[in-house]
């Protein structure tokens, strides 16, 4: 396998990665599962929801259950992201 075709290929495992990454994130949000969440996120990272949550990614999360009190699900749709 030549250079070139190695750097390919590790930008499309790198993206698949990324891509699972995302879609684990849609799929806590949707169910609410907020367990799911936490294991998504190192221990210390930092979580910037704009003007309405910046902060210990933890801390945001325990912050869902209020905020998602009213809602029964949320859906995403993670096939729409381009690269």
């Amino acid at each position: 396998m030549t250079p070139d075709m190695e750097q390919q290929l590790q930008a499309l495992l790198d993206k698949q990665a990324i891509m699972e990454l995302i879609n684990a994130y849609c799929n806590a949000a949707d169910r609410h599962d907020n367990e799911k969440f936490r294991s998504l996120y190192h221990e210390d990272a930092i979580d910037d929801h704009g003007s309405f949550f910046k902060g210990l990614a933890m801390e945001f999360i325990d912050t869902l259950p209020d905020i998602q009190a009213n809602m029964e699900i949320l859906h995403r749709t993670c096939t729409s992201l381009r690269w």
